[in-house]
């Protein structure tokens, strides 16, 4: 069975390029392009992890995380923070390790996203 994957990015290019890498590999992902539908599309689809920007218009990746974090149906789903804002990840890294994210900064290796993803699913299932 596919692993779902909901990528909240509001970069196009990202979005599609992970779609590309992840599919072959098994993994089932679903696009959001408008980040103040992220939380629903979590609480509709129970993905196995959530792939996140911190910085994007209309709400930011972090209000996406307090969300996802604060509803007990969902409170667990890994959370992989994927962004370019260096220095604001880097400032506030050990808040995002407290609420169990990971945290790879663009551009990044992809076979770090696979391993990251690979560990995530596994553990998403075995909780």
């Amino acid at each position: 069975m596919a692993k779902t994957v909901l990528v909240v990015d509001d970069d196009a290019d990202f979005r599609d390029m992970l779609a590309a890498v992840l599919t072959p590999d098994g993994y089932k992902v679903v696009p959001c392009a408008h980040p103040p539908e992220a939380y629903d599309w979590a609480r509709q689809l129970s993905p196995d992890v959530i792939v996140v920007d911190l910085l994007m218009p209309d709400q930011s990746g972090w209000q996406i995380i307090e969300q996802v974090k604060a509803d007990p149906l969902i409170a667990g789903t890994p959370i992989i923070v994927c962004t370019a804002a260096v220095a604001e990840a880097m400032d506030h890294v050990a808040a995002l390790r407290q609420w169990g994210c990971e945290v790879l900064l663009k551009p990044f290796d992809l076979n770090d996203l696979l391993s990251l993803l690979a560990k995530a699913t596994a553990r998403s299932k075995s909780s």
